[in-house]
């Protein structure tokens, strides 16, 4: 009977799946909010834009019709049922003002260089009783256990201090150790078995460790970001940064990780949709209000000062990925990357992706264990400050550098350049 049931059960989610083409915990796509970008961007920029880092493998394109006045984007390929029409502006100066999620204050000669600015903060990860369901815990001998989330809201604790220093107005996706999202695994087991089938694993009924492990990524991975899209939605900040410690190869055997050598740093801005993601409309929704939004060149200057005042902080050397479809290199800015992650695809407004010092790096990790302390300590021989301290001075430094520097151009931003991408 049970056998029956699931059966029965992928019988009608195949049906209704085809038709809705939504990925796992999607909302339906709200294409009524993307009329408000009719006529602010031009059909050149516009392509640019798509091909060189929104969707550089063009997978997009094989669900557009593109005319010399406007675009339609299909939900199939047959380009059959179409999803959205958007008119193109002539030339730049006749396009209309777009929608801006954040507003661009002129800054004043002062101490508080960042004051009239709202900068959001999303420390990554849940943690607390959810740290080893996330996988982002580990533990080495006697020495204090490493959890990534406990360890990114240190960080952003320090960094909310320092950013208010210099006038920001700080909020929060979570300030704790607990979920944003009210949904638990258990509730997402129907979604799983869902996810199963439609990637194509489904070909024997699947094993209760496999639904398990579906149902907790997706209550990590999609249903608490959501979950912080939506707070961000209602602070509507200038800007917010995701912030994260990254981790180099944990080695054969997870129970016993070994240490890297030396931390790596990366930053991510948004792009890089692969063709596999867009086969869902909720995706081409995604690409299509990222692109229409126009933070790019905001997110790229941003991204960059903070790379280069953690570059100087720390001495770290970039992360550097090779032969990766899922990240597109930002040319001249060796630390920077578009990537197609769900936090700064999902998060309106311009967003910032900061992966810090490894966890488990020779160069981080005794650092890390040593905890929050004032002033310096003597650690592997050399005295330090606090590297959550450290961290948290580089990202609010590299956000002044930006502002300052840009200050007196702010009120250009509505209509920024293409960044130079690498395209492979």
């Amino acid at each position: 009977m049970r056998i029956l049931s699931l059966c029965l059960f992928f019988g009608i989610f195949v049906s209704q799946g085809w038709a809705s083409r939504l990925s796992p915990l999607a909302p339906e796509p709200r294409w009524e909010k993307l009329q408000d970008y009719q006529f602010t961007i031009t059909k050149e920029r516009f392509e640019t834009l798509l091909d060189q880092l929104y969707s550089v493998d063009r997978g997009l394109r094989s669900y557009l019709r593109i005319s010399s006045e406007s675009m339609t984007l299909y939900s199939d390929l047959g380009r059959t049922i179409p999803l959205f029409s958007l008119f193109f502006s002539s030339d730049e100066s006749s396009a209309r003002d777009r929608p801006r999620v954040m507003k661009f204050p002129l800054l004043k000669e002062t101490n508080k260089p960042l004051e009239g600015l709202r900068i959001c903060l999303d420390p990554g990860h849940i943690g607390g009783d959810y740290a080893k369901l996330e996988e982002r815990f580990f533990k080495i001998g006697d020495a204090p256990s490493v959890e990534e989330a406990h360890i990114n809201l240190m960080t952003c604790l320090d960094l909310e201090q320092e950013l208010q220093k210099y006038g920001a107005e700080v909020v929060w996706t979570k300030k704790d150790e607990e979920p944003v999202t009210s949904v638990r695994p258990f509730q997402l087991r129907e979604e799983a078995l869902k996810w199963i089938f439609d990637l194509g694993v489904g070909k024997f009924l699947p094993i209760e460790e496999e639904i398990s492990k579906r149902a907790n990524t997706l209550f990590y991975r999609t249903a608490e970001i959501r979950a912080r899209a939506d707070r961000v939605h209602e602070l509507k900040p200038d800007l917010t940064i995701c912030l994260h410690y990254n981790a180099g190869e944990w080695g054969s055997d997870p129970l016993n990780p070994r240490l890297v050598e030396k931390s790596r740093l990366v930053l991510f801005v948004n792009g890089a949709f692969m063709a596999s993601e867009l086969k869902y409309d909720d995706q081409k929704y995604d690409l299509l209000s990222r692109l229409l939004e126009q933070n790019e060149k905001m997110e790229l200057k941003l991204a960059s000062k903070i790379a280069l005042r953690m570059k100087e902080s720390f001495q770290i050397a970039p992360e550097e990925y090779k032969n990766w479809e899922a990240v597109v290199s930002m040319k001249d800015e060796p630390y920077v990357y578009a990537r197609n992650l769900a936090a700064n695809r999902w998060f309106e407004g311009a967003t910032v992706f900061v992966e810090g010092p490894y966890m488990n790096a020779k160069d981080a990790y005794e650092r890390i264990i040593a905890g929050e302390y004032e002033g310096k300590k003597v650690i592997q021989g050399v005295s330090v400050p606090s590297i959550y301290r450290q961290f948290a001075s580089s990202i609010a430094q590299g956000v002044i550098d930006y502002y300052q520097t840009a200050k007196e151009s702010l009120q250009n931003e509505a209509k920024p350049s293409v960044p130079a991408v690498w395209n492979p």
